[in-house]
């Protein structure tokens, strides 16, 4: 099973970190061997709150050795995934998108 540590990005820190209990013996990890879907992410996001007292508006997730990037917005219920850098796929609150061209020009 191929593991990554979940990364949170807090809007009063404006910092992103990997998600570790308050005593920092646990550490939120996701199996990139499963699919990564919208609830999926809200699973890992409630996760993450439950661990990490701060408020957390933003989980990330990468897979290094297929170069891509799991992005979840808590608070527009969005996952966005990068693949070398580029969108290839979005879900934004149920509403699918799989045009990379037009996915990309959000990132102008």
């Amino acid at each position: 099973m191929r593991t990554a540590i979940v990364t949170a990005y807090s809007e009063e820190t404006r910092s992103s970190m990997a998600v570790f209990s308050a005593d920092k013996k646990q550490r939120l990890l996701a199996n990139l061997d499963e699919v990564f879907t919208l609830q999926r992410c809200q699973k890992l996001a409630k996760m993450a709150a439950e661990l990490d007292p701060r408020n957390i508006t933003r989980i990330s997730i990468e897979d290094y050795d297929r170069k891509k990037k799991y992005c979840y917005n808590i608070v527009n219920n969005c996952l966005t995934i990068y693949s070398a850098g580029m969108p290839i796929y979005e879900n934004n609150n149920g509403t699918i998108c799989n045009d990379q061209a037009a996915l990309a020009d959000c990132l102008l």
